[in-house]
């Protein structure tokens, strides 16, 4: 698989050193924290199975789970033939619910917003990513998952393995 590639590198072996030793002479010097602060995500964003989730809800909250079936139908448009049509149904204005709470879409928050058709196309391929298990980027750490493993064998000397 391309993302365990061995040969990728983000850090690579200079930057690697400098971190196990650093990690190890902070721990032998009595340090209690070690932290290590980085702007790019460490964990896997590939999404679990959205059919899956919705058949599990099911058996423990019907209602939830309905929604969450209606609001996948309604974002992917699967009863239209072209993301155009899906967003521009003429009998309703389909939309969905905003749930990013982040600064540039706090405005948003809970309130319903028009399916577009990137909003459609977008959904479509997060919703086939699902069925297959595609990372959603490859450009962090997700992408660099033996860089990620020789990263985090780095930092044992903070725990004492």
């Amino acid at each position: 698989e391309y993302r365990w590639d061995e040969g990728k590198k983000l850090l690579g072996e200079e930057q690697l050193g400098w971190l196990r030793e650093r990690t190890r002479v902070s721990k032998e010097g009595g340090t209690r924290w070690q932290l290590v602060g980085q702007q790019v995500v460490l964990f896997d964003s590939c999404m679990e199975d959205i059919d899956a989730a919705i058949a599990h809800k099911r058996t423990r909250n019907a209602n939830t789970s309905a929604q969450w079936a209606w609001q996948l139908h309604n974002v992917t448009g699967w009863d239209c033939s072209t993301p155009q049509e899906c967003s521009q149904d003429n009998q309703h204005i389909k939309t969905y619910l905003s749930l990013d709470a982040t600064a540039y879409r706090s405005q948003d928050f809970k309130k319903p917003i028009k399916v577009s058709p990137s909003v459609v196309a977008s959904s479509r391929t997060h919703y086939a990513m699902t069925k297959v298990g595609v990372p959603s980027y490859f450009d962090s750490w997700e992408g660099y998952a033996a860089e990620r493993r020789r990263f985090l064998e780095a930092l044992l000397p903070a725990v004492g393995s």
